[in-house]
């Protein structure tokens, strides 16, 4: 009989004890350090990655620095223009003068201001402009066809500046009247301003405006000191007789209609003008420009008029003609806009020192005034003495200007 040989061991059981193997195994199994690469879609961040951020703020940084350059450039010498022509009020060299309008015209002159660096000194001597050897030759210019007369009223802006604008080349010699105690006789017709009226206005309301302002009565009794001096024939020809200029000062600080009055009415007519005539003012035309100034200090150019001078009794103005110097003059323009020249020199005398006491106190409420006390102050400081003056606006003004343009470019440049 056929005896099989011995079966082998089950297939299961083989399987299981290699099961139970791999199982031991895979508990004592240990993750190494190092993972495989990333099979992810998203490429990995390029190792140069680093240096391209820190070359991007480089770069900022080289246009921020570029910024501050360029504001410090264009800011810097706005700055030192401001401060340089402050301290032109300070202390004026006479070489400077050659921008003045009162200039030398001729070559040998002006030459030899450009080597003259030394400070303004007190003079008792006042270079002045000619004046016309006529009324003609002042008067050429004006053409016949383009004036017409007004009654009592009258003359071109332009024209009416040169009366006053340039102080009288000859003394006075006669005595110097006194304030009047009683009513002088004034003439007839009284000066009023504006003698000839060029016709020449922009809009025919404005135009047909000034002419009614100029008769009108209300206006005319007012008799305004501030329009005459720049704006009469009548005025300045009276100059060179002192006893009829007296009685026309007088007749300024005494009018028929009370000062009040006569304020509120100047302060009309402004208002009205400044509607009337918006184009001729916006385009400066000249008799309308000076009549808004005039008009605006009518006030304080009437007290102005009538301020006597202690020693003598008589009108600061009247002494002002009379004066072998001129300049005193121009003290008078300053409310009207108009500056002292830095050629002149003042007497530095009390009327002086009071109509600029008075110009002080006004200054906020003058338009004029807001654009040349300042200057004049400076000016009178240097050839009177610092106690001249007892408020200098200017000098806080324009020590402050430049104190506040150096903070503003020190915040400029905080901000870049």
């Amino acid at each position: 009989m056929f005896t099989p040989p011995p079966s082998p061991l089950p297939f299961a059981q083989k399987a299981s004890e290699s099961s139970d193997s791999l199982t031991s195994d895979r508990s004592t199994l240990t993750v190494p350090s190092s993972c495989p690469p990333s099979r992810s879609p998203s490429p990995a961040p390029p190792p140069h990655s680093h240096q391209r951020t820190s070359s991007l703020r480089s770069h900022e940084s080289k246009l921020q620095s570029g910024r501050r350059t360029r504001w410090t450039i264009l800011l810097v010498p706005a700055v030192l223009i401001l401060i340089t022509a402050s301290t032109r009020f300070l202390s004026h060299p006479a070489a400077l003068d050659i921008l003045s309008t009162n200039r030398a015209s001729d070559y040998e002159s002006w030459a030899a201001s450009l080597t003259d660096w030394n400070f303004h000194e007190h003079r008792t001597k006042h270079r002045r402009a000619p004046l016309p050897d006529s009324l003609d030759q002042m008067l050429a210019s004006v053409s016949a066809s383009t004036v017409a007369s007004v009654p009592s009223s009258a003359v071109t802006g332009s024209l009416s500046a040169s009366f006053t604008g340039t102080p009288t080349a000859s003394a006075i010699t006669t005595s110097l009247p006194t304030v009047p105690s009683n009513p002088p006789m004034l003439p007839t017709p009284f000066p009023q301003p504006y003698d000839k009226l060029e016709q020449n206005f922009s809009t025919q309301g404005c135009q047909l405006f000034f002419t009614a302002m100029l008769q009108a009565d209300d206006f005319r009794v007012c008799r305004p000191f501030s329009l005459l001096l720049q704006n009469s024939y009548a005025f300045s020809e009276a100059q060179s007789n002192l006893t009829e200029m007296n009685a026309i000062i007088w007749g300024t600080c005494n009018t028929s209609t009370d000062e009040d009055t006569c304020v509120a009415t100047m302060a009309s007519y402004l208002s009205q003008m400044k509607s009337q005539c918006s184009k001729e003012i916006s385009n400066g035309f000249t008799a309308v420009t000076q009549a808004v100034a005039g008009l605006e200090a009518y006030k304080l150019m009437r007290d102005v008029a009538c301020q006597p001078d202690p020693a003598t009794n008589a009108y600061c103005f009247i002494d002002a003609i009379r004066n072998t110097n001129p300049s005193d003059l121009y003290f008078y323009n300053l409310p009207l806009g108009m500056t002292v020249p830095n050629s002149s020199a003042p007497t530095c005398d009390a009327c002086t020192q009071t109509l600029m006491s008075m110009y002080d106190q006004a200054a906020d409420n003058v338009t004029g005034l807001q654009q040349t006390y300042d200057a004049a102050a400076l000016f009178v400081r240097g050839s009177c003495g610092s106690d001249y003056v007892a408020a200098v606006n200017g000098a806080t003004h324009l020590a402050g200007t430049a104190a506040a343009a150096l903070v503003s470019v020190a915040l400029a440049m905080s901000l870049l």
